[in-house]
């Protein structure tokens, strides 16, 4: 007999504004997630989309309602969001095996996140850190990515200078006036975005690759 639990808590799909409210966190809710039992790991973690605590991957279940990302405990604890079910109580032991391997390799558990997805509704405002926020964070920013330098004033071979240390370039003092002419130019490739928007001095004129744009390393918060 397959047994069918519902996907709750993804916010890569659903807007997590949209369940903040601005009362005090549902500490019965907290204490049901926290009660769950985790099934399936990863050796990642990812940042919280509100403040960018990074957060275990682990996913927990009750074993007969809901499947969950444990990030939702933060969530919920944290951030004051509100779910569409209400969970009370503690949930029951669960086989973490079996049910893994009912879910993985025998199909004898599926999850249905269609009614999850359904729950999406628009948020009065969004967030900073909200990916449909303008303003953006500084948890944001990838790890990895191409980095270009732009926007060095004509003639600042001073500024030009500072990157080519920062960046250990080898480029020629008598070539700084052309570099500034040939803006934007890559000048790193696989760079750290988030290490160099601590550069207060020289972020200003450095961006990472992204799709189709290049995105500047500084950010709002």
């Amino acid at each position: 007999m397959t047994r069918t639990l519902r996907g709750i808590g993804d916010f890569g799909t659903v807007d997590v504004c949209a369940f903040v409210s601005g009362g005090e966190p549902d500490h019965e809710t907290v204490a049901y997630l926290r009660s769950g039992t985790p099934f399936v790991w990863s050796t990642s973690l990812s940042p919280c989309l509100l403040c960018g605590r990074r957060t275990s991957t682990a996913v927990l279940t009750d074993g007969e309602r809901y499947v969950w990302p444990e990030s939702l405990i933060h969530y919920v604890g944290e951030h004051g969001v509100r779910l569409p079910v209400s969970l009370r109580g503690t949930p029951g032991p669960v086989d973490a095996d079996r049910f893994a391997e009912g879910l993985l390799t025998t199909g004898e558990v599926t999850i249905d996140d269609d009614w999850w997805s359904a729950q999406r509704r628009d948020a009065v405002r969004h967030l900073p850190g909200c990916p449909r926020s303008p303003v953006r964070c500084s948890w944001q920013l990838p790890r990895n990515a191409d980095i270009w330098v732009d926007g060095v004033w004509p003639g600042d071979v001073a500024t030009m200078a500072r990157l080519r240390r920062l960046f250990g370039a080898a480029w020629p003092f008598s070539e700084l006036h052309a570099r500034i002419a040939d803006q934007p130019f890559r000048v790193a490739v696989n760079g750290d975005p988030v290490a160099l928007n601590r550069e207060s001095g020289l972020r200003d004129h450095l961006f990472y690759g992204a799709p189709g744009a290049l995105l500047p390393v500084t950010t709002d918060v």
